[in-house]
């Protein structure tokens, strides 16, 4: 690690443990956009680094940008630990940076990956160009009743029962009726030698689940000054316009947009839409 990243592991005191090494995936830059800072792409609960692999491609093919897709730890690829708080993750992320060598991103995250993504602004500015934070705000300190349910429904199937996906879509089906969250969760549903299992970390989330569902309130760095943009769906409460002023504390070079007719997901519900808000971003910072 480098000096600023271990600086400020150290002064997060009981709140960190050692960094894991993050599992990811990354396109290169092409020739127009080697200059330009990479794209690294952080993913939300349950999520993993695949679920924005053809985001990814088509942002690429737009902007030139290296693009980088990162798991989590205890999602995807990524080391397990039985720590999850926002400083860790944000360490993680940091040290990622180190063994890729990159200088400065644009750092964007989707939920739990936005405030991965905004708790790396305020503790590593150092490495954040600039933000992009898709449906999450740093106001959101509750975690909506279906996720416990959806927690809890992951950790009661018997997998020794499950010989294909469909089996275990037939058990989530009366916990989560809707098929778009029953797929999503189902890519954590891996075939190992001795059968099914999850690929997350479903305890060591469970147990920090009330960190997941928060918010830091302290900052090595009470502002980030780069450019931020806020994205979220519009029928999504997870951001509201009104609260714009409370996330300029933060982020004084804050916007918002909404995308109509999408939820928490609006990078996949309204994919052409979501790329093109990111694209005109992106292209909008070759001024800076």
């Amino acid at each position: 690690m480098h000096d600023a990243t271990t600086k400020n592991w150290e002064n997060c005191g009981l709140f960190c443990s050692p960094p894991v090494q993050l599992a990811y995936d990354s396109i290169d830059a092409s020739s127009y956009g080697e200059d330009l800072p990479p794209l690294v792409i952080l993913h939300g609960l349950f999520g993993s680094k695949t679920n924005w692999r053809t985001l990814g491609k088509h942002l690429h093919r737009e902007t030139g940008r290296k693009i980088v897709t990162v798991d989590a730890r205890n999602h995807g690829e990524s080391e397990h630990s039985p720590e999850m708080n926002y400083f860790v993750q944000a360490l993680d992320v940091s040290c990622l940076f180190q063994e890729l060598e990159l200088s400065k991103a644009v750092v964007m995250g989707h939920s739990m990956g936005g405030k991965t993504a905004m708790t790396l602004a305020l503790s590593y500015p150092e490495c954040v160009h600039s933000l992009i934070v898709v449906d999450m705000s740093p106001t959101k300190l509750t975690l909506d009743d279906d996720i416990l349910q959806y927690l809890a429904a992951k950790r009661d199937m018997n997998l020794a029962f499950v010989n294909n996906k469909q089996d275990a879509e037939r058990m989530l089906m009366n916990a989560v009726p809707n098929s778009f969250l029953r797929s999503f969760f189902l890519t954590n549903l891996v075939k190992s030698e001795s059968g099914f299992k999850w690929r997350i970390n479903l305890e060591g989330i469970e147990s920090n689940i009330s960190e997941v569902s928060g918010f830091p309130t302290q900052f090595p760095h009470q502002q980030f000054d780069g450019r931020t943009l806020f994205i979220g769906g519009g029928k999504s409460d997870y951001i509201q316009y009104k609260e714009l002023p409370s996330i300029k504390n933060l982020f004084p070079r804050a916007s918002i947009k909404f995308i109509p007719d999408s939820g928490h997901w609006p990078h996949a519900e309204k994919p052409m839409e979501f790329a093109q808000i990111v694209t005109d971003f992106l292209d909008n910072h070759l001024q800076d």
